[in-house]
């Protein structure tokens, strides 16, 4: 029966992700014409990025994908090595697989949105540090105009990833639940074990948002009302919209998925890795 329930989740993702990719097929680009826009502006790459910059996030996107694949097929080589030939749970193995690569690609995708998104946010912060040195009035109402492009840009991403993105987290709930704990917890043992990717990348994104807020949290002009007045402004919008990784705000994509994905679900995984050793 959980393999039954995985499969059709597994469908269900392939047809909600081929659904949001065409009906926010306008979404997708209002993205990279907003950071084209910015880049124009400022005389950057895509967004604040400059070309090196760019390069050095394309360079550790590039390393991320052969690490998730090699990850992915050394799973579902251990999986299949467990298996034996011509049972249902072989077949299952391999109906099964099809939409989890699926799921996999998706995420892929994801996560080069979040990553130019984290990079956007630090070339930002970057900005906000010299401003503190020069204190220039200008400067800062221009960057809370820049923040405020970004929050559209990221919107636009949780809008693009939003239910695709619900149901491989539920796809991927029900692999973890049903096939992958024990590999999981070998991994475990050793170190740190494999950290999931996407999440790793989310945490990142929210780091970088942290040290912008930090940063005009810790900027000082003294007797300057007007940029006293300005940094509360700021200040105010960053906490009324705060730039979030969302999916359509059903949740929020951070460790406290993986936490609990573990947490609630020990007995089904036992029940299951003792039938796959069957």
């Amino acid at each position: 029966m959980n393999n039954y329930f995985k499969y059709v989740i597994g469908l269900l993702t392939i047809f909600v992700t081929v659904a949001d990719s065409w009906f926010e097929v306008e979404t997708h680009r209002s993205i990279w014409m907003r950071y084209r826009a910015l880049a124009t502006r400022n005389g950057t790459i895509l967004g604040l990025i400059g070309r090196d910059e760019l390069a050095r996030v394309l360079l550790r996107y590039f390393f991320a994908i052969l690490m998730i694949v090699v990850v992915c097929a050394m799973v579902e080589f251990t999986i299949y090595n467990q298996l034996t030939p011509g049972t249902q749970w072989h077949w299952f193995w391999l109906h099964n697989f099809y939409p989890y690569t699926f799921s996999h690609v998706r995420h892929v995708f994801h996560l080069l949105h979040i990553s130019l998104m984290a990079s956007n946010l630090r070339q930002l912060q970057r900005k906000l540090v010299a401003l503190h040195q020069t204190g220039e009035r200008e400067r800062l109402e221009e960057y809370r105009a820049l923040y405020g492009e970004l929050w559209q840009i990221n919107e636009g991403i949780n809008e693009l990833f939003g239910f695709s993105q619900a149901c491989n987290i539920a796809s991927s709930f029900a692999q973890m639940a049903f096939d992958l704990y024990w590999v999981y917890a070998m991994w475990q043992k050793q170190e740190r074990g494999v950290e999931c990717f996407l999440m790793h990348a989310a945490k990142k994104h929210q780091l970088e948002m942290d040290a912008v807020q930090g940063t005009v949290l810790d900027m000082n002009f003294g007797q300057d009302s007007e940029m006293v007045k300005l940094r509360f402004y700021f200040l105010h919008q960053l906490l009324r919209n705060r730039i979030k990784l969302t999916a359509k705000d059903i949740f929020e994509y951070d460790y406290t998925l993986i936490r609990t994905r573990h947490a609630s679900t020990p007995l089904e995984t036992r029940r299951s890795s003792s039938r796959i050793s069957q």
